[in-house]
């Protein structure tokens, strides 16, 4: 963040008993957050209840570039709940501003070796880290694929996520990446919106093997280097994970793309769940 940001943390009583609705923040980084209760709340929550509380990540001008964390504990130990809190502070936008994809993945509770801790990582090896390598994703079921914008460290404008099937020249629609004309920091954030404001999008590419397209305004970013004539080697990257948030996930990967030539491969990073990678 390269100012206060806030989101909302919706909250949930699944037992029969009350809940006193006490927050307390732990840990050496608590003083860069905040959270509040809404105005008028209850001081308990009922049995099967619910409430939205806010949570605000506020780095100031002298706070240091890097990935903070603190611990949030709602009620009492034996009957509430504990959540880790994280962000990522930023001097200024954009260039070597930027954090490294390690530290993107190591505060969405993704335990991943990228193939490095710095900002710029190898264009040209076919794998780096816990990478495949690999151009192509296959369908894992008959559900449809589903894609979550993670991070977005990329030049400001609308960047449009398609897909194709291997070998296929015609892309086709998944859905759009918000530009910062409503939120100044879109390009430069933790989960960017699509411009539907909705967190992900779902498609249906079918049984068969299928790639990625970025379309940035700097040109089309392909997960296939063969699908056009890239500026890399390998303009983008994919990472099976088995951890997103700190809770399990099966049949998800991480792709990440490189609109430049730093790789980066923070330009655009999308969890895509419901898929393996295609080694055919």
């Amino acid at each position: 963040s390269l100012a206060p940001a806030s989101t909302e943390l919706e909250i949930n009583n699944p037992s029969s008993e009350p809940i006193a609705l006490d927050l307390s923040l732990t840990g050496s980084d608590s003083q860069l957050f905040q959270a509040t209760l809404p105005a008028g709340a209850p001081t308990t929550l009922a049995p099967q209840g619910k409430i939205r509380i806010r949570i605000d990540f506020k780095p100031s001008n002298t706070t240091p570039p890097a990935r903070y964390s603190t611990g949030l504990q709602i009620g009492p130990a034996d009957l509430g709940t504990f959540v880790v809190l994280q962000g990522i502070s930023l001097a200024a936008p954009e260039g070597d501003n930027e954090p490294p994809l390690q530290r993107i993945t190591d505060a969405l509770g993704i335990p991943l070796d990228v193939g490095g801790g710095g900002l710029h990582l190898n264009t040209k090896a076919p794998k780096i880290g816990a990478g495949v390598a690999a151009n192509s994703l296959v369908r894992a079921s008959d559900a449809p694929v589903r894609v979550t914008p993670l991070a977005r460290f990329s030049p400001p404008g609308e960047i449009p996520l398609r897909w194709h099937s291997r070998g296929d020249a015609t892309r086709k629609p998944i859905a759009t990446l918000a530009d910062s004309s409503k939120k100044s920091d879109a390009h430069q954030c933790l989960f960017p919106h699509w411009i539907d404001g909705k967190p992900s999008a779902t498609f249906d590419p079918g049984s068969e093997p299928f790639s990625l397209v970025a379309e940035t305004a700097h040109g089309a970013i392909p997960l296939d280097p063969s699908h056009t004539q890239p500026k890399v080697d390998h303009p983008a990257r994919i990472f099976p994970i088995h951890t997103f948030l700190g809770n399990p996930v099966t049949n998800a990967v991480l792709v990440g793309f490189e609109e430049a030539t730093n790789g980066d491969y923070q330009d655009a990073l999308f969890l895509i769940e419901n898929v393996r990678p295609s080694d055919d």
